[in-house]
């Protein structure tokens, strides 16, 4: 969600109400806290490049090239299939080499509060 589109749903509450987020873990609340970070995911000529290698592979041909007009179906898969994630294996010199993006986002993160729950499974501390 952008920025602007939470400032909007926040301004449409009437009043000032406290914000808060429903942990339904534990069927209880938390508060919020802002938390800055980075997503990343492959960049497009990277996918291209492993999908040619993939093929220099399959058929040992190391001269293969994708043909162009596969292009703007690897396009359509690369939107469906590489999505933004919070990668912690992407180092600064393959967002340097441009084989992977980037992009700075907001967390919303829940506070702890320092109580206990307990189901079936064991305790939760949230």
């Amino acid at each position: 969600m952008k920025k602007s589109k939470l400032i909007e749903m926040l301004n449409s509450l009437p009043g000032d109400p406290d914000v808060l987020l429903w942990n339904g873990w534990v069927d209880d609340w938390q508060d919020l806290s802002l938390v800055q970070g980075e997503l990343t995911r492959m960049a497009f000529d990277a996918y291209c490049r492993s999908i040619r290698y993939e093929r220099i592979f399959a058929t040992g041909d190391v001269l293969y090239q994708i043909p162009d007009e596969e292009i703007p179906e690897l396009k359509i898969c690369y939107k469906k299939h590489i999505a933004w994630e919070d990668n912690q294996c992407v180092t600064p010199e393959d967002i340097e080499s441009k084989r992977y993006q980037v992009k700075t986002v907001v967390f919303l993160d829940a506070k702890t509060r320092g109580k206990k729950a307990q189901d079936r499974l064991g305790t939760i501390e949230f």
